[in-house]
């Protein structure tokens, strides 16, 4: 029994790490015009932008192959600029990934407690926002 057992769980550990191993893809999808709900990957992360006249507004960059993603897809959509990236809340799965659009040119956004929460544990990606 103890084998049977060991057995179903080597393959399961196996093939759940074959899976989450593979690049699922990630997408836009139009929600209404010029906002897209962003996401997939192994963890079906979703996030959100927005496309307007002045420029492109993206929430929660998640982390940094989700932020990468989007961004391509961006580019793919519009070539306005992204002017702004704004962290909705302060939980660390979805917080890193945001340097890629500060590079950009884009303003981060947050609000005080992303600040008190942020600032003690940094991490790569992980950015200080304007506090509103």
């Amino acid at each position: 029994m103890r084998k049977i057992i060991s057995s179903l769980i080597l393959v399961v550990a196996v093939f759940s790490t074959a899976a989450f191993s593979q690049d699922a893809p990630y997408k836009a999808i139009k929600v209404a015009d010029g906002v897209y709900s962003f996401g997939g990957g192994p963890w079906s992360y979703y996030t959100m932008f927005v496309v307007a006249d002045e420029g492109v507004f993206v929430a929660d960059p998640v982390n940094g192959d989700l932020a990468a993603a989007m961004m391509r897809e961006i580019k793919k959509i519009t070539d306005k600029p992204i002017r702004y990236m704004v962290y909705s809340h302060n939980h660390w799965d979805h917080v890193s990934g945001g340097k890629i659009f500060k590079d950009a040119g884009a303003v981060v956004i947050g609000h005080v407690e992303n600040k008190k929460n942020l600032k003690p544990r940094p991490a790569r990606g992980r950015l200080q926002a304007k506090l509103c």
